[in-house]
């Protein structure tokens, strides 16, 4: 098996009864496997309780958040340039804090072992603002241990921003993600975007 994406829902996330239902076709479409848990924001983060098993079983671990909305159903993983370990875009939406990780891939040993080094060092990031994201994004710029097991996509490979003033999401993009606006906003900026998808 090739791809499983996994994301997480809870009471805090309004959203998903927008998007999950989008991100199931995508799935159906292209034969992946599509897993969701209930668990608070915070605790979810570190997704290796199920991510880790996952990786002996399929290719590639997708790890999504749950406003993540997939806008171009004809894209497919197997067809990005995924390194082996953690893959993340650098989004820029602010200062200080280049990446965004509510579009995540992980592929083979690295993957896991990435997982690993982000559970270990929980009491390092569990205090930040944006927990183990902005301790990547330090880590990615001071820590070659960590470099070895991260890859930087271009913004908009598979994680397309929106925050704010900042918009990265073009036409054709494959997700679009509005991080960071409160609930109703972002609730009318996921159906908006599953709006704007072609039929698949």
């Amino acid at each position: 098996m090739n791809v499983a994406l996994i994301t997480s829902i809870s009471n805090g996330t309004p959203w998903a009864n927008e998007t999950i239902p989008n991100t199931l076709k995508y799935c159906n479409k292209h034969g992946y496997s599509f897993f969701i848990f209930n668990a608070p924001y915070a605790d979810a983060l570190e997704l290796s309780a199920l991510a880790v098993p996952l990786l002996d079983l399929y290719k590639y671990v997708w790890l999504v958040d749950a406003d993540i909305v997939i806008t171009n159903h004809d894209k497919k993983v197997e067809d990005l340039d995924i390194a082996e370990g953690l893959n993340v875009c650098i989004e820029n939406l602010w200062q200080g804090n280049k990446l965004n990780c509510g579009s995540v891939i992980l592929h083979g040993e690295k993957g896991k072992e990435a997982l690993k080094a982000i559970k270990e060092t929980k009491p390092e990031w569990q205090g930040m603002v944006f927990y183990w994201q902005q301790w990547l994004n330090e880590k990615t710029s001071t820590d070659s241990y960590i470099q070895r097991l991260c890859k930087i996509h271009p913004a908009r490979t598979f994680n397309s921003c929106h925050h704010e003033a900042v918009n990265n999401w073009q036409e054709g993009d494959f997700v679009y993600h509005p991080c960071g606006a409160w609930t109703g906003k972002r609730i009318d900026m996921c159906k908006a975007a599953i709006a704007g998808i072609k039929q698949c």
